[in-house]
């Protein structure tokens, strides 16, 4: 099969912000000495997220060791150090941070990372469990609605089976219908599921005419066994900023 490569589907939040300067390290963060212990923190663990959007994970994990050495790890910390190690493909070791973040208000994002971690490696159904523990912390998060729906698909759910991952897609879909990423996710859901009727009203919403022909190949064309499909690089999850 002829795999149809949508650019929506391939984009990756993380991926966003890759476009800023790549800046030295080293003058990121010169003259911390002069700043107060929390001014210090905050400007050690913006400039970690600087790195992780920016993709340079191995920077990022380097970075945030030596902030480890000399401030107190807090949940930001934890999350952050997750987001670097999954990027670098160290997964167990990205689970075991995101856990020390689970007891505090970035519990959602720290249950996404660690989804997206798992579905890095192809682990859907562990990774459908943390996405739901997301959605579930933070019911109107587009993000994790959407992530969670899509871990469900690549388990190769399909007919009535689909009803609730449907619905999650919508769900996610007016909390954000800007995002045609969701959008067509929402539109392979309802393709999967038989909703021919409620497919072809949200194809029509697309207003362009190429853009519409080929996210309607896409879902006839779906299958949950794409090779090197990582769930991060060409498929429908969507991340977040750190």
């Amino acid at each position: 099969m002829t795999r149809l490569h949508l650019p929506i589907l391939a984009c990756l939040a993380l991926s966003a912000c890759a476009h800023e300067e790549q800046a030295p390290v080293r003058d990121m963060a010169e003259n911390t000495q002069t700043l107060s212990s929390q001014a210090q923190s905050d400007l050690y663990l913006g400039v970690g997220g600087v790195l992780i959007r920016q993709e340079r994970f191995e920077a990022a994990i380097a970075f945030l060791a030596k902030y480890q050495k000399s401030a107190p790890l807090t949940p930001r910390y934890h999350k952050l150090a997750g987001d670097a190690l999954a990027g670098a493909g160290r997964t167990e070791e990205a689970l075991s941070a995101y856990r020390v973040a689970l007891n505090s208000d970035l519990a959602a994002s720290a249950y996404n990372g660690m989804g997206r971690a798992l579905s890095a490696k192809g682990r859907w159904a562990e990774a459908a469990e943390n996405f739901h523990q997301a959605a579930t912390l933070d019911p109107a998060n587009a993000i994790y609605l959407n992530n969670f729906g899509y871990a469900q698909l690549k388990q190769n759910y399909r007919g009535p089976a689909l009803a609730p991952v449907v619905s999650e897609f919508k769900r996610a879909h007016e909390l954000d219908p800007a995002s045609s990423l969701i959008r067509n996710n929402f539109a392979l859901a309802l393709a999967l599921a038989g909703r021919m009727s409620e497919l072809q009203v949200l194809l029509d919403s697309i207003p362009a005419k190429d853009h519409r022909a080929q996210v309607a190949e896409f879902s006839a064309a779906w299958t949950p066994n794409w090779s090197n499909d990582t769930g991060l690089k060409e498929a429908g999850l969507k991340g977040e900023a750190p």
